[in-house]
Parts: structure tokens; sequence; C-alpha cells
């Protein structure tokens, strides 16, 4: 059986889900990137035809979501900014489609339930788009963790300090709460996920956050990385230089694992 995917936000993520299916097709002949959507029609079109061009096959391009729902698609890749996450992925399991969606899953825990209540009450599939735990060498560390190479795990430490006085991938949207949520739910999923793939599920924690650098200069992009963004509309931000932050872009947080393991993160943009 061959799936039709279909695929919402056609941005440099977009894009960069696009060549993953690229590469995947050449090994694989159980899906078609059957469908792109995206409410600017030339970042759309920008998706379609990096698809065209490796496979011969260009994508229906639609503008409108529940457009693309109903053109056949079995299961849809969500790649839009966070706050749509669950609106896209409610809205694909009343029309019974299966969803990956990029991380964080949602803004609040309360989106995240919904999501994962109307997949369990459709049989469908939800599964979340965070890569870290699929690197083979995390997959490695986990499976000498698992066979006890190194004794019992009672103390992990995850810090990841970043510089500059840019934006991720210089793009504006990550720098709203309402859009991104903060520096802890936009990049601290990724360091957190992988203290839970190690040493399992969190009991309890504490954490101090803080916003220490507000404003942001629009810096453009290396590249390897402008390659996959140059197509995106970025409409709201197209003519600032720079970018006021209204989150958290600093935490600390000690966790207490079920385990009775210890643990702390450290995360600065």
């Amino acid at each position: 059986m061959s799936l039709n995917l279909g695929l919402v936000g056609c941005g440099g993520m977009g894009m960069r889900h696009a060549h993953g299916y690229i590469e995947l097709r050449k090994h694989f002949d159980t899906f078609t990137l059957s469908a792109v959507c995206d409410r600017h029609k030339e970042a759309a079109n920008g998706v379609a035809s990096a698809v065209e061009d490796a496979t011969g096959h260009r994508p229906q391009v639609f503008t409108d979501y529940e457009a693309m729902l109903a053109s056949g698609v079995d299961a849809v890749d969500i790649v839009t900014d966070t706050r749509m996450h669950h609106v896209f992925a409610l809205q694909a399991f009343d029309a019974g489609v299966h969803i990956l969606t990029e991380k964080p899953m949602a803004l609040t825990m309360k989106a995240c339930r919904l999501m994962r209540d109307a997949a369990e009450a459709k049989g469908l599939v939800l599964s979340i788009g965070e890569q870290y735990r699929r690197d083979p060498m995390n997959r490695l560390a986990k499976a000498l963790l698992d066979a006890g190479a190194i004794g019992e795990l009672g103390f992990a430490m995850k810090v990841s300090l970043g510089g500059g006085s840019g934006l991720m991938h210089d793009t504006g949207w990550r720098a709203l709460k309402s859009r991104a949520g903060s520096v802890i739910i936009e990049q601290g999923v990724h360091e957190a996920d992988l203290l839970i793939y190690f040493l399992g599920d969190i009991e309890s924690l504490s954490a101090h956050t803080g916003l220490f650098a507000p404003t942001r200069v629009r810096e453009g992009m290396s590249g390897q990385i402008a390659q996959f963004y140059s197509h995106r509309v970025e409409d709201a931000f197209a003519n600032q230089e720079t970018v006021e932050i209204d989150q958290e872009d600093t935490a600390i947080g000690l966790l207490k694992f079920a385990s009775g393991a210890i643990g702390q993160l450290t995360i600065t943009n």
C-alpha cells in the first residue's frame, strides 16, 4: 500500500522536510508526496518545484488546508509555526487523516492532550518529529545504557549554550511567545526529550527562567542553511532589521526522574 502524503507549511523547515522525503523516496516506494499547502502560494510552489526537479513528480499545490485534506491524502506532515500544530492536527483527525507534526507538539499541555485524545478516539497515528532520539549515536547510547554498560545511571546533565544576537534561522516568528512558546519549548524540547529517552519519565522539576537579550538582529543565514529558506515568505518581518523577543531566552531546570535519578537541563540562546 502506498500512502499519499500532504505537507502543510512550506517555509524553510517545510523545504527541509521535502528534501527528506526526496531522499526517502530513493529507497522506499511506500509513499508519494502528493500535495503541499501554504497560505503563500509562491512558497508552496517553491517546495513543489524542488520535489518535481528531484523526482519528476509535482505535488498538487494548495493554499487552503481543508481542500488539501479533501484531496485524498492519507497523512499530513505539519511544518508550520507551533501555534497551528493542534489546529491542523485536529482538522486532520476529523477527516480521518494521520499526522506527523514538527516539534514541539503544541504550545500548551491542553492542546497536546486534545491532539492525543483525538488521535486515540479515531484510531489514527499521531507522531512527533523529535529526531534527536532517532540519531544513530543516541540510539547506541540508549542501547548501552539499557544493557548496563556503565552501571546504573544516577545523574545526567544537558547543557545547550547558544551565542550571538540573532534568531534561529533568522526566523522572525520564533521571537514571539504566541507563535513559538519560548526557548524552552522551541529548542529545549530536544534536550528534554533526550533526557527522558535516556533516563525515563520525569517525576518532578523546578526551574528558573529569564529574558536577557530582548532585541535580536536580523543577521541572515549561512549558505548551507539559506538554500532551504530563500523561497520562504516572512511578510510580518520582511522590512525589520531587529526583532523584539517577548519570551524567555534562558532556562535552568532541576529534574527528578521516576527511577530515582536526578538531572539538570540548562539552555540559553
